[in-house]
């Protein structure tokens, strides 16, 4: 994915053994290139492009919470969608005062949420070329 969070997530002791590998989408690009992989194209396989309903949505603002909007629902939680930094830490202010209960957060500090990660497919567009195509 375009998180490199989760590289450094990987690496903790909690997975020691539980993760083969942790790659951004550059990476895999990357990878396809030196293999001369045409993923475009699919070659003489069959590629499924459908992906899942909700997996289309996970990597923009409060695709996760909708995701898992039925849970949120029968546990009468209220949503709650946060992206970038300073809104997080303002976020996180507001939690350790307790002033915010009952919430499921979706708290992503890059702006955007995934989507505007760096390590995101085509870093060279901006985050908000790369919202609009998704």
């Amino acid at each position: 994915g375009p998180c490199i969070a989760k590289k450094h997530e990987s690496a903790s002791k909690e997975y020691v053994g539980a993760i083969d590998a942790v790659l951004t989408f550059d990476e895999v690009d990357k990878w396809l290139d030196e293999e001369e992989i045409d993923y475009i194209d699919g070659g003489t396989c069959k590629v499924n492009r459908a992906g899942s309903y909700f997996g289309g949505s996970y990597p923009v603002v409060g695709g996760i919470l909708e995701g898992i909007s039925e849970t949120i629902k029968r546990k009468g939680l209220t949503q709650l969608k946060i992206d970038g930094l300073d809104e997080c830490m303002e976020l996180f202010e507001e939690l350790s005062k307790g002033t915010i209960t009952g919430t499921c957060v979706e708290v992503s500090v890059c702006r955007k949420s995934c989507v505007g990660g760096p390590s995101g497919s085509n870093v060279s567009s901006s985050t908000f070329s790369r919202v609009q195509i998704l």
